[in-house]
């Protein structure tokens, strides 16, 4: 006979030698379940008998013991094998939570066709979307519009360190969305891109000491470079790169910027090819004030940009709406001594010196280009000697000829063709007086200075004096230039004796009578015909007394 529990009244049936399970209900109402363990053993002797009384708000499938459905107070669980894969829960927040148990559980969603939409693999704490895994790895595509609540966060490497000496093949290889290299010690240290994805960014920042190169990976190209070529990016830049196919990047070739207004016409920044490497730098000054810079229109499709160095070619009229401002050096001092090879080097457009102590002390001009224009003052104590720099020439003079500057006088030098400049001619003054006794050889500077020279000899038996060499005179006179002229009166002031004035030095050619009588003038006219040849010329006379 079947044991049952006190109170049984329904048998459970003839017991098997193996395991069995038997559901019964009792009168009240009550579900049991009898597990019969061996039940008769081979010995013919009830082994054991296991009865479960069940709850009326679970369902147990039949010979399952570890499978079940339990419905709670706003709770229902379901467990298979003993493991729990769901459990929905109606409270102050509704809630379904699958795999409660954290144990290695999937979850899978399936597509209206094949495949799954949606897999959670618990072994590998991995998400797929459309067989997509969700995480560093691999891509998700998103249709429509996902909005997001916060900002996302990426992928960010910092510290990286450029590969020394540059070069495709060993470069720092950039793993992440942004990539920040801190240390590039040398022009040209190396980084490369991932391996091209359609879609794919890249952002590379360079934090290092100096210009960074960045390559694409084996086989893959940058804009329009070819293959395996690298672009600069220099210090403190940040570039973004993104694959339009899966072998080339693009990046930021032009920044542009469109009218705020009116959204016609705009404003483009773009570099140009550059054979030698070299990156130039846009930048301004330290302002006093905030200040809007704007670009004149050149008034034709192409124009120049004037820089503060270097030269600049204008073409066209240009009007400017202030006087110009030309660089200028005041106090400077001419060098004793004079000559070309030390003379003061000359370098501004107005220059003005303030010292020359003694005739012919020097300065030099700058090297000669087309266009330029140099302006020299003396306000010295004597005359000063401007002489052109080593090779050029002035006027009709020999190369590395100076001209004299006299006191209180400016010259302006114009550079019309390089290694040549044009000086502007100095007045002479009006009238200049001399005295002298003068005995075989005329004294320096008594004879020239003035547009008119009056000189009177007091030797008492003049006899004959003679014309300092050409070279000489055009050297004593401060206002000689070659082409030059002025009247020069030589005065016989001595009640006897005949005075005869010579040309027989050297460049000195004398026309016309040359003998002044006693207490009588002679007018000459001297022309300059070059810096060491003069023609003296005999004009009228007159009476002394």
């Amino acid at each position: 006979m079947t044991r049952l529990p006190a109170g049984g009244d329904i048998p459970i049936g003839t017991p098997a030698a193996t395991d069995s399970v038997v559901y019964v209900q009792l009168s009240d109402g009550t579900l049991r379940r009898v597990t019969n363990t061996n039940l008769i053993d081979t010995a013919g002797t009830q082994a054991s008998q296991t009865i479960t009384t069940l709850s009326t708000t679970t369902i147990e499938g039949i010979g399952d013991t570890n499978t079940t459905i339990v419905f709670g107070d706003d709770s229902v669980v379901g467990t298979m094998g003993g493991v729990e894969f769901v459990r929905l829960v109606e409270s102050t927040q509704d809630a379904t939570t699958f795999n409660n148990g954290a144990v290695d559980l999937d979850f899978t969603v399936k597509k209206l066709t094949s495949g799954n939409a949606f897999n959670y693999d618990a072994g590998t704490d991995a998400v797929t979307l459309n067989g997509a895994t969700v995480g560093i790895t691999g891509a998700v595509g998103i249709t429509g519009v996902m909005t997001l609540d916060s900002p996302n966060v990426y992928d960010i490497n910092t510290t990286i360190t450029a590969f020394a000496t540059g070069g495709q093949a060993s470069a720092t290889a950039l793993t992440g969305e942004f990539n920040n290299v801190t240390t590039c010690a040398t022009a040209g240290d190396s980084v490369k891109l991932l391996t091209a994805v359609l879609g794919q960014t890249q952002i590379v920042k360079n934090s290092g000491a100096a210009t960074l190169a960045i390559f694409p990976n084996t086989s893959d190209s940058i804009d329009a470079l070819g293959v395996n070529l690298s672009v600069n990016c220099p210090v403190g830049c940040i570039m973004t790169f993104r694959a339009i196919s899966a072998t080339v990047w693009e990046t930021q070739e032009t920044f542009y910027s469109s009218a705020p207004t009116t959204l016609k016409g705009g404003f483009e920044f773009k570099a140009v090819d550059n054979s030698a490497d070299y990156t130039v730098t846009l930048s301004n000054a330290a302002f006093g004030q905030a200040s809007v810079v704007s670009i004149p229109d050149v008034g034709a499709a192409t124009g120049t940009l004037a820089a503060l160095e270097a030269t600049q070619t204008f073409t066209g009229t240009k009007t400017f709406g202030a006087i110009n401002r030309y660089k200028a050096t005041n106090a400077i001092t001419a060098f004793a001594t004079g000559g070309q090879a030390s003379g003061t080097l000359l370098t501004s457009e107005n220059n003005s010196i303030t010292v020359c102590a003694t005739a012919g002390d020097s300065v030099r001009l700058p090297t000669s280009v087309a266009g330029m224009r140099i302006q020299v003052s003396n306000l010295g104590a004597a005359y000063a000697n401007v002489f052109p720099i080593s090779g050029d020439l002035i006027d009709a003079l020999a190369a590395n000829t100076a001209v004299s500057l006299p006191v209180g006088a400016s010259i302006i030098f114009t550079c019309a063709v390089a290694g040549s400049w044009k000086a502007t001619a100095v007045p002479y003054p009006a009238a200049k007086f001399t005295t002298a006794a003068d005995v075989t050889t005329f004294a320096a500077g008594v004879l020239s200075g003035a547009a008119h020279v009056v000189h009177h000899n007091t030797q008492g038996t003049p006899g004959s004096v003679a014309f300092r060499t050409a070279a000489e005179m055009f050297a004593d006179d401060p206002y000689a230039r070659v082409g030059g002229a002025y009247l020069l009166t030589i005065v016989n002031a001595q009640g006897s004796g005949t005075l005869t004035v010579t040309g027989g030095a050297s460049g000195i050619t004398l026309t016309g009578t040359a003998t002044i009588a006693a207490n009588t003038s002679r007018d000459f006219v001297v022309t300059y015909t070059s810096a060491s040849a003069l023609v003296i010329q005999n004009g009228t006379t007159g009476v002394f007394s």
